[in-house]
């Protein structure tokens, strides 16, 4: 039986998903966007190489696949449609526009079809601008109607090139490490509607073929996420082999860890089982039980290390993802204590990381 057809309908999650711009922020919080805004938000592109030179945006001296315009537009799109600020809505249609106009087949840069590519173009970098496009397209109608295909044609080829392994998905460490924001995309279309006729249904095998195969090459170094929540593995405990692939370390990484929460919430979307459902509540208290910070946090310098190391916090990265998981966690299952430790993290682990 195709994978497709393994599944043809999604859980329904606990709550409304809120769309970009649904919401506006006032008092504090807003004096806080507007500086955010006027800051680096809105500056970075003017003199950052890797934001004006960078082959997303056509520049020859780029590389092709780093992540840096996609992490950095999944902040631009949705505080442009937050503030009132003239230039960091000229940055959004700049951006926006461009990518937009020449994605012929992958959403931005094309990855190209070989498996002799550099660990920057890979699969990962694409998860980040799936979401940022995704985002633009909750807040505007006008980009609704031009982002919406150009995913279509995105999740072909990203279907078509793993199916014939050019490259392998193996290649894209970071994307089998973080394969739950792949599925996160996918399932996003899904919910549009898409998936269901002839032309589209390819969206089930690739949900299938990315947590498979993810799953598969974490499980044979070490462990899978779900897995290691559920059964309270040691974190600090030696690894079964030498780490010849870099795996064990993305395992062991500090954001991977934060944006792994959410797998099991998104797959239980997919698989309707209890035991995915409730798995990012088990990866709280794993958290808790091995990393516990005052905070909220878990302590990941990097990665995890050692098990007394007052020294050692987390880096900002791995308290925006652990938010984000926390969010899309509480989504799908309405069990308010995410948000209650998301509220935790955004007001103090956030502030210290920023500040």
């Amino acid at each position: 039986v195709p994978q497709q057809q393994q599944q043809q309908s999604l859980r329904a999650p606990a709550l409304f998903h809120l769309p970009t711009g649904a919401t506006k922020p006032l008092g504090w919080l807003k004096t806080e966007l507007e500086l955010q805004g006027s800051g680096l938000s809105g500056q970075l592109p003017y003199f950052w190489h890797y934001l004006n030179q960078s082959a997303w945006t056509g520049s020859p001296k780029g590389e092709a696949l780093q992540q840096f315009v996609p992490y950095y537009l999944n902040g631009l799109f949705p505080l442009s449609y937050q503030i009132e600020d003239a230039n960091i809505k000229s940055l959004r249609y700049f951006f926006a526009d461009y990518i937009l106009n020449t994605s012929t087949t992958w959403l931005g840069p094309d990855i190209p079809m070989s498996n002799s590519q550099k660990d920057a173009e890979n699969y990962w970098t694409k998860y980040l601008a799936v979401e940022a496009f995704q985002s633009l397209a909750e807040a505007d109608k006008g980009f609704e109607s031009r982002v919406i295909p150009v995913l279509l044609k995105h999740f072909q080829s990203f279907h078509q090139q793993m199916k014939m392994k050019l490259p392998n998905f193996n290649i894209s460490r970071w994307g089998m490490a973080r394969y739950s924001d792949g599925i996160a995309g996918i399932i996003w279309m899904i919910d549009k509607g898409y998936g269901t006729s002839p032309d589209s249904a390819f969206l089930w095998d690739l949900l299938y073929m990315i947590r498979n195969e993810s799953d598969s090459v974490m499980s044979q170094a070490d462990h899978s996420w779900e897995n290691w929540y559920a059964s309270m593995g040691d974190p600090f405990k030696s690894p079964p082999g030498p780490d010849n692939t870099g795996t064990i370390h993305l395992l062991r990484h500090g954001v991977d860890i934060g944006q792994a929460i959410k797998t099991g919430a998104l797959w239980s979307r997919v698989s309707g089982s209890q035991d995915d459902f409730f798995n990012p509540q088990k990866a709280v208290e794993w958290a808790e039980a091995y990393l516990h910070m005052s905070d909220g946090m878990y302590f990941a310098d990097e990665e995890v290390q050692g098990q007394h190391t007052p020294s050692r916090g987390t880096e900002t990265c791995s308290v925006v993802e652990t938010m984000f998981s926390l969010r899309t966690a509480y989504e799908i299952t309405g069990n308010i204590s995410f948000m209650d430790r998301l509220e935790r993290l955004a007001f103090n682990a956030l502030p210290a990381a920023l500040f």
